[in-house]
């Protein structure tokens, strides 16, 4: 349970910036990324490559502080989850994507509540038993739970 909650504020949030522009064009300004499974599936190969590539100052910024939570923890929390690419591919497969409160009718409220933010601005992907939820405030996605990747077969 701790683990889920040292990653259920995950933030990532895309500018327009070389690699990190989902759109591609690498031009100036914030780049909107609606809610869709191909922004979050992109979202999260971008935090698995700043982990991989050992850039541990950019992928503790695509994580909301949480407790005692450092960079260095990054790598181990990113690994006891599964964020690696062979399940981001399988969740980019199999998962489910819609409003959290048709995805999760059952925990989408509780996932929402325990992040801050309203349920009708949120959005998730799943792929059972992998969770992970995403709020989108109009011009960013931002994480609000990424759990059991390391279980999707």
């Amino acid at each position: 349970m701790l683990r889920a909650l040292m990653l259920s504020l995950a933030i990532l949030t895309f500018t327009a910036c070389g690699g990190d522009d989902p759109s591609g064009d690498g031009g100036g300004g914030d780049v909107v990324v609606k809610p869709s499974k191909e922004a979050i599936v992109a979202l999260l190969k971008s935090l698995e490559a700043a982990n991989a590539a050992g850039d541990l100052d950019k992928a503790v910024t695509y994580l909301v502080p949480f407790g005692n939570l450092k960079s260095s923890d990054i790598p181990k929390l990113l690994e006891r989850e599964g964020v690696n690419t062979a399940a981001i591919d399988k969740l980019a497969e199999k998962g489910a994507f819609g409003p959290l409160a048709e995805i999760y009718p059952e925990r989408g409220e509780y996932f929402a509540k325990k992040a801050g933010v309203a349920l009708a601005e949120c959005y998730a992907l799943r792929a059972d038993p992998a969770e992970i939820a995403v709020h989108f405030d109009g011009k960013q996605l931002r994480f609000i739970r990424i759990d059991d990747l390391h279980k999707l077969r």
